[in-house]
């Protein structure tokens, strides 16, 4: 495990996860939850895959305890909501004509009639998140994407550069 002297005392910089065998710097390992000072024994990639795998396996459960926590906290379940329609709103352009408009609440349209007709939930997806990390997109037909949730699901509020 890789160390540097901070004020006289010898200080980790570097971690090894104990899942992958990976070193990597210590900032990339979270906090435990309820203990000072502890670092999580496995990398975020690693407690990831794992808590993806275990919600696969249970979907039913994971579902579950979602409803739950949003019977539990609807008040942050709103809050988490009106802020999602705030930034929809803050990303409708004033200068979109009615024709956008129509062409936009069809493709709402062609989502509920897919899921109608193939029993699949699809959604309408931003191409470019509208509060993505490092990129944020308009709501405007162009940025709309009819796709299935799993899809929307794993896709999360990533946007990938195609590089060439």
């Amino acid at each position: 495990m890789s160390q540097k002297w901070v004020q006289g005392k010898l200080f980790p910089v570097k971690k090894i996860c104990g899942k992958c065998g990976v070193e990597k710097p210590l900032d990339k390992f979270h906090f435990k939850v309820k203990r000072d000072n502890t670092r999580e024994r496995q990398c975020p990639e690693c407690r990831n895959a794992k808590n993806r795998k275990y919600r696969e396996d249970n979907r039913e459960k994971a579902r579950g305890s979602v409803r739950k926590w949003k019977l539990a906290n609807r008040d942050k379940d709103n809050a988490h909501s009106a802020k999602r329609r705030a930034a929809k709103l803050q990303r409708t352009p004033k200068w979109l004509t009615k024709e956008h408009y129509k062409q936009m609440e069809d493709m709402y349209t062609k989502a509920y009639r897919l899921t109608e007709q193939t029993g699949v939930k699809y959604q309408v997806d931003h191409i470019i998140p509208l509060r993505g990390k490092n990129v944020s997109g308009l709501h405007v037909p162009w940025n709309l994407q009819v796709i299935t949730a799993a899809e929307n699901f794993s896709k999360n509020n990533k946007y990938e550069v195609m590089q060439c």
